[in-house]
């Protein structure tokens, strides 16, 4: 039984989909549905039951055409977040659903709303051993930048060292002392990113993925008609390949004990945009 609040959020993100796939085709702006949400289209033609999010890739170029529209999302009453958003913590845009909050991450204080998740998708010509090579430093740059940012104090910093994390607690260490080291270190990612998102080849993926997966372009230069719940989407021809690739046996549901939501928030509100405040506040009350 999949609980109500899913389903409502579903709602919302769906609402959220809508919107983005409208402003980017009238912006002829190419989109991929990636992750979930094009396992979702294909397997279900709609949401994973369970799932909480939705996710696409913008290759690099329309991805910088889009970081350089944020007035114009606002204006139609949505946000983008991106890393020049103070105190944002992910290498990867969210478009925000107006009038919901969420707070994702107890570590980060930074409120979201119900999103979309925007890669940045690179095109590579090196190795595939070479490509993940450059992913598992650009995601070790991000998690140090990351660092700076979180809650951190005395008590935490300290942890670090004593689970012999050095480079973490130097880092945190940082953050107290120096106020310019959170934009030190998002500028040495920024400078990573920037080095390694102007190549062409026939081989993409995300610089900083969690996962060391390496793409084909062709899978995405062709795209089929789809559904996503009553929406009509672009599914890129090369779905199964890549599909597989992420999931290996992708039409076989999951044992039911792990259909679980990806996302374990500290707070979510669907109805309300509310300040870190406020939330500290509701959540005292319950």
């Amino acid at each position: 039984m999949i609980p109500e609040s899913t389903l409502q959020l579903q709602q919302i993100l769906k609402q959220t989909l809508r919107f983005t796939l409208d402003f980017l085709d009238r912006h002829n702006i190419n989109y991929i549905l990636c992750g979930g949400t094009l396992l979702g289209a294909v397997r279900h033609q709609g949401f994973i039951p369970w799932d909480d999010d939705v996710d696409i890739y913008l290759y690099r170029e329309d991805y910088r055409r889009l970081m350089d529209m944020k007035d114009e999302i606002k204006a139609e009453g949505y946000r983008l977040l991106t890393l020049n958003d103070d105190g944002y913590y992910l290498p990867f845009a969210k478009l925000i659903n107006p009038g919901t909050t969420i707070w994702e991450k107890e570590r980060f204080e930074f409120l979201l709303g119900a999103f979309v998740d925007i890669f940045p998708l690179d095109r590579f010509c090196q190795s595939d051993a070479e490509i993940r090579s450059i992913q598992r430093k650009g995601r070790r740059l991000f998690r140090r930048y990351q660092t700076c940012i979180r809650k951190n104090s005395f008590t935490t910093v300290f942890k670090y060292l004593y689970s012999f994390r050095f480079i973490t607690f130097f880092i945190a260490l940082q953050s107290l002392a120096d106020k310019t080291a959170q934009r030190r270190y998002l500028q040495l990612y920024l400078q990573y990113e920037a080095k390694h998102s102007s190549y062409q080849g026939e081989k993409c993926t995300v610089i900083a993925m969690s996962k060391n997966q390496v793409y084909r372009c062709s899978w995405f230069e062709t795209f089929l008609q789809g559904r996503f719940e009553d929406i009509d989407v672009k599914i890129p021809s090369g779905y199964d390949a890549y599909l597989k690739e992420m999931y290996d046996d992708y039409m076989t549901l999951p044992p039911e004990e792990k259909r679980l939501p990806t996302h374990n928030d500290v707070y979510i509100n669907l109805k309300q945009a509310l300040t870190m405040q406020e939330v500290k506040n509701e959540l005292k009350k319950s």
